[in-house]
């Protein structure tokens, strides 16, 4: 073994090291967070909206799933969502691209509480999990808000 070889052993762990930092960064919990939830009034047996924003400061990623305790099935609808021909197509995955964010919002991509348990009205609030590829699960709590504040979720001034 020469004078180089342990010199060259360290380069390799030092290195080793950076990529397993830079990889568990990538999945920090801090590198997705989910913004203002907030879900619609339903009564119990119809489906309920869901709307957030979902920000991504790490690498991509994918939103594989959301549960409720309130509900069997989530879905995620909207223009820019492929939910393929089968009526049993979820919506997910959803791709999350590096630094980007994600608007659910009345009018356009939205989450889909089906067939809720109960009754949610004004003042009630929701426990989620979002479930990813990469990044460990998000557990969240969104309040549930009357239509007329749904609507100041597109216009904030409430015009119409």
């Amino acid at each position: 073994m020469t004078r180089l070889t342990p010199v060259v052993l360290a380069l390799g762990l030092v290195l080793t090291s950076a990529a397993c930092a830079d990889e568990a960064e990538s999945t920090d919990r801090s590198a997705i967070e989910i913004v203002d939830p907030v879900i619609g009034e339903t009564a119990a047996g119809r489906n309920a909206a869901l709307y957030f924003s979902l920000v991504q400061r790490g690498g991509s990623d994918q939103l594989l799933n959301i549960v409720t305790a309130r509900t069997d099935r989530v879905s995620v609808m909207g223009p820019s969502i492929d939910m393929g021909t089968d009526s049993e197509t979820s919506g997910f995955p959803i791709d999350i691209d590096p630094g980007s964010t994600i608007k659910f919002l009345p009018g356009g991509n939205h989450v889909m509480l089906e067939h809720v348990t109960e009754e949610l009205t004004d003042g009630d609030t929701v426990t989620l999990t979002f479930t990813f590829e990469r990044h460990a699960p998000i557990t969240i709590v969104a309040d549930v808000i009357p239509p007329a504040e749904l609507v100041e979720l597109i216009d904030p001034k409430g015009t119409p």
